[in-house]
């Protein structure tokens, strides 16, 4: 298989997907989740735990107040997660989905090893109907340091990306 992602006409992305059989699945119990950090982007942060290309700003809209980067592909911001531990975690990032969006996120650590040990992001608009409504993206982070940040970058001109908080979970036991 191929997953090519496209907005507006344009591809941006194509990838092979490998498929393999599903695997005998172990019982296992329920993880438990200890939520360790939030980040709440609207606020000031400081040097020491934000970052940006001096392009993001706060937005205050009717659904709710969120950090926007730049109107340019490659405007970002970045948010310090100063864990308790390495290990798995679990991360929620609340967004706006009110108008075309293309988001990377990615993992940072002063580890070289460590780095984009979580890559992903979200689209909105375009051929994702807006809800115009905060929605929560969650995905799952093994920091190999307890030093982690979030770096959230637009793809694209004109679609930027945002965030109003971040949520971070330890994971203790496995995952289902």
């Amino acid at each position: 298989y191929n997953l090519v992602v496209s907005s507006l006409g344009r591809q941006l992305l194509e990838a092979p997907v490998c498929m393999l059989s599903p695997a005998a699945r172990q019982e296992v119990g329920e993880a438990a989740l200890r939520k360790v950090l939030h980040v709440d982007l609207t606020h000031a942060l400081g040097a020491d735990a934000f970052c940006d290309d001096g392009t993001s700003r706060v937005v205050r809209s009717g659904m709710g107040t969120y950090r926007e980067a730049g109107p340019r592909k490659h405007s970002r911001f970045v948010a310090r997660l100063p864990l308790r531990r390495p290990g798995l975690h679990l991360v929620h990032v609340t967004y706006p989905d009110d108008k075309p969006r293309t988001c990377e996120i990615a993992s940072w650590s002063p580890v070289e090893a460590d780095r984009y040990n979580a890559h992903t992001g979200y689209f909105t608009g375009d051929d994702f109907p807006l809800s115009g409504r905060m929605r929560t993206f969650e995905f799952v982070m093994w920091a190999r340091h307890a030093d982690q940040a979030l770096v959230f970058t637009s793809w694209l001109d004109g679609q930027p990306a945002a965030a109003a908080t971040i949520d971070v979970f330890e994971v203790e036991g496995r995952l289902p």
